[in-house]
């Protein structure tokens, strides 16, 4: 009697833990490589601000969740975009207008680096990789380029221009 209860205690064991082996490999598979989701804060500073000197400017800010990994760069600019027109509320948004950087607080420190072409969201988006936090926080500083920027490329397409105008383009006739 001993052996056959030592033989029939002995073969239930081996299929219960196999069995709790192949349901553990199963639930390890899906959780690999988490879904990082990054918070973004887009500080927006309007060209009014910037005349004012740096201790009075004022930043409107606002921000949005996205997902790492799954989310293009189109996505991001799409919501990038989103929020300036939601603070400035401009006749005409692109891009263009605008001078981005991104800094992520104890990664990358200010002033940062530019993102303005998916070239930068690689970058971006190796500096996330690095952060260990399945939520981390990257700022974004838009600062809205002077509309005297695009007065200057009209008058260079004008054909009336000033003498302080062409010695300012470089050209020097004296």
């Amino acid at each position: 009697m001993d052996g056959s209860q030592g033989q029939s205690h002995l073969t239930p064991p081996p299929t219960i833990i196999s069995k709790k082996r192949k349901h553990g490999k199963e639930a390890i598979q899906p959780l690999e490589k988490p879904t990082k989701v990054v918070t973004f804060i887009v500080n927006v500073t309007p060209s009014t601000e910037l005349k004012k000197p740096i201790t009075k400017c004022e930043m409107k800010s606002a921000s949005f969740e996205f997902r790492h990994g799954k989310d293009p760069w189109d996505m991001l600019l799409t919501q990038m975009l989103s929020r300036i027109d939601q603070i400035l509320s401009p006749k005409k948004i692109g891009i263009e207008g605008y001078e981005v950087t991104f800094h992520i607080p104890h990664i990358l420190p200010k002033p940062g680096l530019p993102l303005v072409s998916e070239e930068h969201y690689r970058t971006l988006s190796t500096q996330i990789d690095k952060i260990a936090s399945q939520n981390p926080t990257v700022n974004i500083i838009v600062l809205q380029e002077p509309a005297t920027t695009v007065m200057k490329e009209v008058l260079t397409n004008s054909s009336t221009w000033d003498e302080e105008e062409l010695d300012a383009g470089g050209s020097n006739t004296s």
